[in-house]
């Protein structure tokens, strides 16, 4: 700072500087990172007596999308692919050898072994501390999987959090497999962390939505997946907040009855749920929403408002009444969210008369420029309207303000 003191500097002078003080080639890494497409996954391999780790470039899109995409950001693709990083490792076992002790840094190397390694139990990227991913064994996700099931005291919040994240973002990739997702998401019964569920239905959602135009048989499957999943800590938090319940707590209620609504499948949950678990979600909110229009606002404290608002508004008799409610919400909520709560959940109408409603309003000067993305990414989101906005998006697209 005093180097440069009332003068410029650029963003290198900043890495030589910390180079200077911490004796690093921080420039020489960070270029790495900042000015290049992809960053690492590293492939862990099993043996007998250890682990192999072998690092590459991720990209999301897959591995071939550099062709695709051009070169222009990364210079030759060959070259690109051969990029090394500095990956700090962090690995953790239950019983650390000298040598895994040792290897605490991939220091732009290919490949590393780890041997002897105690494998009954390790990860590597240990509470996420690291940018890249990690792309396990079938058999260690599956291993890991039951570990975290059994509540396993070394598997921390964040290391679960990015369990889930690698295996979503490797299927989507094509390095894994949406079948390793869903084999490692099913061991999440007993989650009790709001960020972990948060995470988890974020993805599961991401798979629901990808797959919007599988015949019913596969979304049922998915319902079927969702309701085994969320059945019991959906039940154990119902709809009611509890004495002394903690604020994550109700952020997580609103996130376990969506998803009971997306499990819902007609004529089947009422065979093998009570009344007031899956087969009663659309009528609750039902209930609770003309309580709210009512004037009773205690009905619907503000965390279950999103959630209560789109289940009603979702179904396909819903009113223009019941639509104009919300939509006039966004000017007299008392919440500081309220105005994108309302906009957000005229987006998740199926009733074709109001879908058309809120392209309406988004075309018209209703609501402010800057606020239109909140119905725009609902009906995005949403698997009866996503093709029909594409369709308004082309013929409008002059309308739409950019940047």
């Amino acid at each position: 700072m005093k180097k440069r003191a009332y003068g410029n500097a650029r963003t290198e002078d900043l890495w030589d500087a910390l180079s200077e003080a911490s004796n690093v080639p921080v420039r020489e890494n960070m270029d790495l990172w900042i000015k290049h497409m992809g960053y690492p996954v590293l492939t862990v391999s099993e043996e007998v007596d250890g682990i192999g780790i072998e690092q590459s470039r991720f990209l999301s899109s897959g591995k071939n999308s550099i062709f695709i995409i051009g070169a222009h950001n990364s210079g030759d693709a060959t070259e690109a692919e051969q990029r090394l990083w500095w990956v700090p490792l962090g690995l953790k076992t239950e019983k650390i050898s000298d040598t895994a002790h040792s290897v605490k840094v991939l220091e732009k190397k290919k490949h590393v072994d780890i041997r002897p390694l105690d494998l009954s139990f390790y990860i590597v990227n240990d509470s996420a501390s690291g940018v890249y991913r990690v792309n396990y064994p079938a058999s260690r996700l599956e291993t890991l999987g039951k570990q975290i099931a059994s509540g396993h005291s070394l598997l921390n919040a964040s290391s679960r959090i990015s369990l889930l994240s690698d295996a979503t973002a490797l299927a989507i990739s094509g390095e894994g497999s949406t079948t390793r997702f869903l084999a490692l998401a099913e061991k999440f019964t007993e989650e009790s962390n709001y960020f972990v569920w948060d995470e988890l239905l974020t993805q599961l959602s991401q798979l629901q939505s990808c797959w919007y135009q599988q015949s019913e048989t596969v979304m049922n499957g998915l319902r079927a997946f969702s309701m085994s999943l969320v059945s019991k800590k959906y039940s154990e938090l119902g709809w009611e907040a509890k004495p002394g319940e903690d604020y994550l707590t109700s952020q997580l209620r609103p996130l376990l009855i969506k998803e009971a609504d997306f499990a819902k499948i007609p004529g089947y949950f009422t065979l093998t749920f009570t009344l007031t678990d899956f087969g009663r979600v659309k009528e609750e909110a039902t209930l609770r929403f003309k309580s709210w229009r009512s004037g009773d606002q205690a009905a619907l404290p503000p965390y279950l408002r999103r959630v209560v608002f789109g289940v009603v508004l979702g179904k396909e008799d819903a009113s223009l009444e019941d639509y104009d409610a919300v939509l006039k919400s966004r000017l007299t909520s008392q919440s500081a969210d309220g105005k994108e709560i309302a906009l957000a959940s005229i987006g998740d109408v199926t009733n074709p008369d109001l879908v058309k409603r809120t392209i309406e309003v988004i075309l018209s000067d209703q609501i402010p420029a800057q606020d239109i993305h909140n119905p725009f990414m609902s009906l995005a989101a949403n698997k009866k309207t996503r093709d029909q906005l594409w369709e308004v998006i082309k013929e409008n697209w002059r309308y739409f303000p950019l940047g």
